[in-house]
């Protein structure tokens, strides 16, 4: 028996699945997929992702695991290029070190099953969106439409929750925040965390991810508590 090639951000080693419908010893339908063997996860272990802008030095440690190895994913925010110019932004990546493409908003529905498998052969990966129109969930009495919307919207690109291109999921960036539109916190207040908890249940219960996901919130956790159903916590710090 061979062994299995597991996928790994410098070794992405991609398998085609292809599964047949003959009939009469005649080929009727073929259908081909991309898949790899990898697992990855949020795991305790004793290497630190602390930087210089951090606070103080975390009791205990986690950091992502691709198949039980600590790895410290490294990337960036490059909007729709990556899926329109995958060539282009796999040299660019490799020439800067990088593994991942951040993306925000619905961006993981926007991406064809194309597109997904040229950036997985390249090695591109995606710390990829899913996120509703959170104006829509301001309210709690017009919420109920705005999370109907949303699940339609999880139904619709299930396909790529567990795609090779995808490393974890971002259900949010800086949504709490009044500048961008919604302004959650007039309404939820001290419930705020609530509202992305029930993100979250959407996207479990409509996709079905088995990578890591979470909402990245801005400068600290006060305004959002950390989410039950989250598998990290994420905060944007910036420094100079």
């Amino acid at each position: 028996v061979r062994p299995v090639n597991l996928w790994f951000p410098d070794y992405p080693y991609l398998y085609t699945l292809r599964a047949a419908l003959v009939a009469d010893g005649k080929l009727v339908d073929l259908v081909q997929q991309r898949v790899a063997f990898r697992e990855v996860t949020v795991a305790e272990c004793d290497v630190n992702a602390t930087m210089r802008h951090a606070w103080d030095w975390a009791l205990t440690d986690y950091t992502f695991a691709i198949n039980g190895q600590p790895y410290f994913l490294r990337g960036t925010v490059v909007s729709g290029e990556t899926s329109r110019y995958p060539q282009e932004a796999s040299a660019l990546f490799s020439e800067l070190w990088l593994d991942f493409q951040r993306t925000y908003g619905a961006y993981l529905a926007g991406v064809s099953p194309e597109q997904a498998d040229e950036m997985a052969d390249l090695g591109l990966t995606l710390f990829g969106s899913i996120a509703p129109s959170y104006g829509a969930l301001r309210q709690y009495v017009s919420s109920t439409k705005g999370f109907e919307d949303f699940r339609d919207l999880c139904r619709r690109a299930a396909w790529i929750a567990d795609h090779p291109a995808v490393v974890a999921m971002q259900t949010g960036n800086e949504a709490e925040l009044p500048v961008w539109g919604a302004d959650l916190p007039s309404v939820y207040g001290d419930d705020l965390w609530h509202c992305f908890n029930e993100v979250n249940k959407v996207i479990r219960d409509e996709m079905k991810p088995q990578v890591p996901m979470g909402y990245v919130r801005a400068t600290n956790l006060d305004p959002v508590l950390s989410v039950p159903r989250d598998d990290y916590s994420g905060v944007n710090q910036y420094t100079g």
